[in-house]
């Protein structure tokens, strides 16, 4: 469809919202020097960091804020911020970022499962000189493979979905009492869905994963087997 030009900037602008920035943190022009393979892997292990490192950020700057709080509160006699408001805040903070990585960290955690057959042997998209594990010199990949993308798949692309449906199973008090604290915390993850049915952000996280799924493997089947 020819859309305007208004709309497609609006496209574009969600699609950067929508994946966290991913447009945003793609590093291989400022590393074009290096081989792709060697940028990728180095890719995966920052991007494998990534949530830890947004945790500390996240209760890092909190923790600043709290602290000048009460130095504000002392110089100009305003409300001062509440330990346990703080608290609520650093975990929202910290579920809405991971919520919106969610689907960029999917879709790298299962690039590295891009690897279409070519003759006997098999070769990573992101730079197709790399063999990939089960090849005669695919070593490296699976190093990484084994030791980066197994793991992030039950600990993030399974795990994460998974503690979310048990948090709020176990929680199903508090969501129906309309729990303030927790509200604030988690309701980003069930406020619009009925309160029964407060879990379903996992079906929605389950989508998500089937269509990068999907994306991945497809790709590896419609390529050409010289």
């Amino acid at each position: 469809l020819k859309w305007p030009s208004a709309v497609q900037s609006l496209f574009e602008t969600f699609n950067t919202i929508s994946s966290a920035g991913s447009n945003l943190l793609i590093p291989d022009c400022e590393f074009s020097h290096l081989k792709a393979a060697d940028v990728y892997f180095g890719k995966q292990i920052a991007f494998a960091l990534l949530v830890p490192m947004l945790l500390v950020v996240i209760v890092a700057a909190w923790a600043l804020i709290f602290a000048c709080s009460r130095f504000v509160v002392k110089r100009k006699k305003k409300k001062r911020l509440k330990m346990r408001d703080a608290k609520d805040y650093t975990v929202l903070s910290c579920v809405f970022l991971i919520f919106l990585v969610y689907p960029f960290l999917t879709r790298m955690i299962f690039s590295m499962l891009k690897c279409p057959q070519i003759g006997d042997r098999s070769y990573l998209v992101a730079d197709l000189q790399e063999e990939c594990v089960g090849s005669k010199n695919g070593q490296r990949h699976s190093t990484y493979f084994a030791a980066l993308t197994i793991p992030q798949i039950f600990i993030y692309v399974a795990g994460l979905p998974i503690g979310i449906f048990l948090l709020l199973r176990r929680n199903k008090d508090k969501v129906a009492s309309n729990d303030k604290s927790f509200r604030i915390r988690y309701g980003f993850l069930f406020i619009g869905f009925r309160k029964e049915r407060a879990w379903w952000e996992t079906v929605t996280a389950a989508r998500k994963v089937a269509v990068v799924i999907i994306g991945t493997f497809g790709t590896v089947i419609a390529s050409p087997n010289l």
